[in-house]
């Protein structure tokens, strides 16, 4: 996903989630006609679309995943891995292809691609690609976990110790590692005292319940007072018995995972506990009983305001492939529009619902006069909403339909004369940053500034070379997974003309030295250690990163989402004439010397 700042004070995680939803939008407008599965690539792609498809596809929240999603990852992979792929696009498919079969195989109970999954893994243990090894080990040892009956009884404290140390320091989330962590819940079951199982239910307990995924927390507090149960591991040799292909039922939606109530319970603690296991309860294998839940709670709190919460609960099932996609909006909308007539709901859950509600609607991109016209009547009722700031932001990208152009600053122009309030002032201040970078396409950029290693650098002395104007920081994700692609497009044609600018949003001098050093990062970077108050961020409008602009050789900006088919784009801006239509001149310029 991009990685955000906390500007104008908006909700980080609801920034998050809206723009995922977005993104989600956006990969299923760009299938027409592929048949049911909404996420499948069109088959006219070529390798570098298939990989910019799958990168969508993996910003998309996973609460916002429907049925489909893991089929279509693992077969835009295959694609892409069928063809003769560059070394950093093999390694970006492999790890894509492993990742998508765990989601089919956990999301849509798919034996074969749990299978599929097993073999891949044990295939690329031993990978050149440190990358792809360690995603390899880790769903080796996945697989191992949940077969705790094929493991002898003496090495199971060794397989725990792994597992431990593979989960150790990393950012635990639900979709991916509820699977392995409800594998080892299982496996302490399988050691050869009380004592030390108590040991382990502790020590993993504590590991999950660090997390900041409400299901995995939730776990990790139930472990931490669990005790060993022998029956668990009879039940399981049981039904391996029964059958040939048995598996420990591990999977996020076990019902075993799920949140148990205690004895006694107020109607927010009742509340609490449903939503904590909510993403146990996702999938039409689990309608009985989550309508079992909701029934026993009317029952024990008919009349209290809160029961309202149950209808966003139902929305947050029907928007994740409970139903057809149509049919779960439809059910999704008329919970919501219960919820926020309600007269005796609280306000907090009547905003929560109307919030969920405009959300719905970007998901379905339902047009923007709409959406303008639910968004302010949603501000009126919630004028003082931390939502409504972030909701308008994104109306506004919906309008400029995210472009830097004429006709995106036109479309924002009319909007703006058209809304009131916020809806108006953001379009306003978009405005503005659309015509500073629209300037940018006829008047040559221009950059002065002292870099990191503490030479004086001047963009001028790049004129008559082709430069990627790279907004990136160390601890963004995507800007990571990406940097092998632009490493690579460095060595491969810097010689040619080609020269990089990072403008690093990054703290941390010291952090981001280190890691240029480490990944051999050749070229300039701009560093003022204000994170999200860079400099140049300010100055052109960047909120989100990665984002890369390519500038031609006569100095002047080209492409301002050089992201996508990247090695293409700077392949044909090294080919092409000067801004002047004459032959582009022999790269001269030299690069500062960092010695």
């Amino acid at each position: 996903m991009l990685c955000h700042g906390t500007w104008k004070n908006l909700a980080f995680a609801l920034l998050l989630l809206t723009i995922a939803l977005q993104f989600g939008v956006a990969v299923a407008q760009e299938q027409n006609a592929t048949g049911s599965n909404p996420y499948l690539a069109p088959e006219k792609y070529t390798a570098t679309q298939l990989k910019a498809h799958i990168e969508k596809m993996q910003r998309v929240a996973p609460a916002a995943r429907q049925a489909g999603y893991g089929e279509a990852m693992v077969k835009a992979s295959d694609r892409i891995l069928e063809g003769k792929p560059t070394e950093s696009l093999r390694a970006f498919a492999t790890v894509s292809l492993m990742d998508g079969l765990h989601a089919w195989a956990d999301t849509d109970k798919n034996a074969a691609a749990d299978q599929r999954l097993a073999a891949e893994a044990k295939k690329y243990l031993s990978d050149s690609d440190k990358k792809v090894a360690a995603t390899a080990a880790f769903y080796d040892l996945e697989e191992r976990v949940l077969k705790p009956g094929d493991i002898a009884p003496g090495d199971v404290p060794k397989l725990l110790d792994e597992v431990k140390s593979n989960l150790t320091g990393r950012t635990l989330n639900a979709a991916k590692y509820m699977r392995i962590a409800n594998g080892t819940n299982t496996l302490i079951n399988y050691l050869g005292s009380d004592e030390e199982a108590e040991k382990q239910f502790k020590q993993f307990g504590r590991l999950f319940e660090a997390s900041s995924d409400p299901a995995m927390a939730h776990l990790g507090t139930q472990m931490k007072v669990a005790k060993r149960d022998t029956k668990v591991v009879e039940q399981n040799k049981a039904a391996e018995k029964g059958s040939e292909n048995a598996v420990v039922p591990t999977a996020p939606n076990s019902e075993a995972a799920a949140p148990a109530a205690p004895a006694k319970e107020t109607a927010q603690q009742s509340l609490d506990r449903v939503e904590s296991g909510l993403a146990l309860l996702m999938g039409s294998a689990h309608d009985a009983e989550y309508e079992r839940a909701k029934a026993a709670f009317l029952e024990e709190f008919p009349n209290d305001p809160l029961r309202w919460q149950w209808k966003l609960f139902d929305a947050r099932r029907a928007m994740n492939g409970t139903k057809k996609s149509e049919q779960g909006s439809k059910t999704a909308k008329a919970a919501l529009a219960e919820a926020i007539a309600a007269e005796d709901a609280t306000p907090q859950i009547r905003e929560k619902a109307s919030v969920m509600n405009l959300q719905l609607d970007i998901f379905n991109h339902v047009p923007v006069d709409e959406l303008a016209k639910t968004f302010a009547e949603h501000a009126k009722a919630f004028p003082r909403s931390k939502a409504n700031g972030v909701l308008a932001l994104t109306i506004v990208e919906m309008v400029s339909q995210r472009q830097i152009s004429d006709e995106a600053l036109g479309r924002l122009r009319d909007f703006k004369t058209k809304s009131g309030g916020l809806l108006a002032a953001i379009a306003a201040a978009r405005i503005d940053e659309l015509e500073k970078l629209l300037v940018l396409k006829a008047t040559p950029l221009e950059m002065k500034f002292t870099d990191a290693a503490g030479h004086e650098f001047d963009l001028t002395s790049y004129r008559g070379k082709v430069v990627l104007v790279d907004f990136w920081a160390t601890w963004c994700g995507p800007c990571v997974a990406g940097l092998p692609e632009v490493i690579e497009q460095y060595k491969k044609y810097h010689d040619k003309g080609l020269e990089i600018v990072g403008i690093s949003f990054d703290e941390d001098k010291q952090a981001l030295e280190q890691f240029v050093k480490d990944k051999d990062m050749g070229w300039v970077q701009f560093f003022d250690g204000k994170g999200w108050g860079n400099e140049y961020g300010q100055k052109y409008g960047i909120h989100a990163i990665p984002v890369m602009w390519l500038i031609g050789r006569d100095g002047k900006i080209v492409d301002f989402d050089a992201r996508a088919g990247l090695p293409q784009k700077i392949g044909k801006l090294l080919n092409t004439t000067t801004g002047n239509g004459e032959a582009a001149p022999a790269a001269t310029a030299k690069t500062p010397d960092n010695s």
